[in-house]
Formats: C-alpha cells, sequence, structure tokens
C-alpha cells in the first residue's frame, strides 16, 4: 500500500504537443486542379481518386468516352489510413465554412 502512495505523488511526463506544417521545399511535383474526386476504400486505407474534368464539352466529349462511360483524367491518387479520414472531414469542413462566411462577407 505505501508503494501506491508514492507512486501516486510521482508527476506525470507533461505530453508535447506537436505541430506538424508542410515543408514544400524543394517539392517537384507541380500542384494539381481537381474538379471531380471518385473515393474507394478496403478494410487497410481510403483511395481518393482526384480527377480534372474540365475539358468535358458538346465538341469533344466522344473522344474521352467509352461504352458510355467518361474517362476523367486523374490527376492525383491519394491513399488515407481509415483513421485519418475523420480529421481530413473536419478540417476540410472548418476551411468550407471560413471559405463561405469570407464570401458573403
Amino acid at each position: 500500500m505505501p508503494e501506491e502512495q508514492n507512486a501516486r505523488k510521482i508527476p506525470k511526463p507533461k505530453e508535447k504537443i506537436i505541430r506538424v506544417v508542410p515543408d514544400d521545399e524543394g517539392f517537384k511535383m507541380p500542384r494539381a486542379y481537381a474538379n471531380f474526386a471518385l473515393v474507394a476504400y478496403a478494410a487497410d486505407d481510403f483511395t481518393v481518386y482526384f480527377c480534372d474534368v474540365q475539358d468535358v464539352g458538346p465538341d469533344n466529349m466522344h473522344v474521352r468516352m467509352q461504352d458510355e462511360v467518361y474517362k476523367a483524367p486523374v490527376v492525383a491518387k491519394i491513399a488515407l489510413s481509415p483513421s485519418f479520414v475523420p480529421k481530413l472531414i473536419k478540417a476540410l469542413r472548418a476551411n468550407y465554412e471560413r471559405c463561405e462566411k469570407k464570401a458573403k462577407a
């Protein structure tokens, strides 16, 4: 019993908060524009296919059509862990709400 009392008096080490920021210095991949995304999932991950479908129009639709399906060019394919998805949704929602408020102001 005395050991338990001593253990309670030992202060717990404080957890460090680590702030993560992107370091894109020297990043060679160009920024890509997407106006369409398809999400696929498996037990281990979510995969998001970002596509640019700007070239869709009556004059060139036939170029990318195959069996009544438009083949959208993929500009990025990102795999996400299931534990990261809710955090991403929360961040996107918060930023979208700030963007909407700014647009209305």
